[in-house]
């Protein structure tokens, strides 16, 4: 739980800025919107259909839940998570 905290921290503080700033490289952001700067009335990157705090949103759960799997693999062998990964794929 702590992890998530961190990671959602992370995320909207400077993770956001990284990724998905407007004015990015090819490869990565610039800091032009750290900390939710510029964000709430500009169109996202993705859309501009899409307001920007939204997107952000949407894409820092992503960063949020995607850490979990990687804090359970170190005491499950590689070989236990890829045949539990594998069985949600079905699943769903």
């Amino acid at each position: 739980m702590m992890a998530t905290g961190v990671t959602s921290f992370q995320w909207f503080f400077w993770g956001y800025s990284l990724s998905f700033s407007h004015t990015a490289g090819k490869f990565m952001g610039n800091l032009d919107n750290i900390g939710f700067r510029n964000v709430l009335g500009a169109p996202s990157v993705g859309s501009p259909r899409i307001p920007d705090l939204l997107f952000a949103v949407y894409q820092g759960m992503f960063a949020a839940i995607t850490y979990v799997p990687r804090l359970l693999s170190p005491p499950m062998k590689l070989i236990a998570f890829n045949r539990v990964a594998s069985l949600l794929q079905w699943v769903r």
